[in-house]
């Protein structure tokens, strides 16, 4: 199992990172985009040519957080820091509330299976249809991709989270319930 442990978090710590740096990159293609429109406007009162802008920035960006936002919500559920309530099970015993998580998370990993096989069927459609962005002209595919990737990483999170739980490998957390 801890074999098995070590790679997967390897794999999250690769998601961690190209979610990191796709929002790094939005951030940036942001920044870059009104520096060049405010150049543009100096450069227009002096009599210069304006209509400077990043090419594509809304394609762009809108790719680039759809990476970082499906990935670290999966990187989330495997590190157990997404949001959590334990309102109504922190006063059960140990037991119980283990036994809550395991189906917690089977649940999640059930949901997160729905959702990608929803997901897949609309990345094929987008294949069939060859829908493209405004802008840029990129490929709707390209959207789905890292929805895909992020909900398939959900389902592998939850699975190893009921396994660990179920096995007691793993420390309860408060968003396990």
């Amino acid at each position: 199992m801890s074999l098995i442990r070590s790679v997967v978090d390897r794999l999250f710590l690769v998601a961690a990172t190209l979610a990191f740096l796709a929002i790094v990159a939005a951030m940036g293609l942001t920044v870059a985009d009104i520096v060049l429109r405010l150049a543009a406007r100096i450069t227009a009162l002096a009599g210069g040519r304006p209509g400077w802008a990043v090419p594509g920035l809304v394609d762009l960006t809108q790719l680039a957080v759809m990476t970082a936002a499906s990935l670290a919500i999966a990187v989330a559920f495997h590190r157990g820091t997404h949001v959590a309530v334990d309102l109504l099970t922190s006063g059960l015993p140990t037991g119980t509330r283990r036994l809550l998580a395991v189906v917690a998370a089977l649940g999640g990993a059930a949901l997160a299976a729905l959702c990608l096989y929803t997901g897949v069927g609309e990345m094929r459609a987008q294949l069939q249809y060859t829908t493209l962005s405004a802008t840029l002209g990129i490929s709707y595919v390209w959207y789905w991709v890292p929805l895909i990737a992020g909900l398939a990483l959900s389902v592998i999170a939850a699975l190893l989270a009921a396994v660990e739980l179920w096995l007691g490998t793993r420390p309860m957390q408060l968003g396990d319930v």
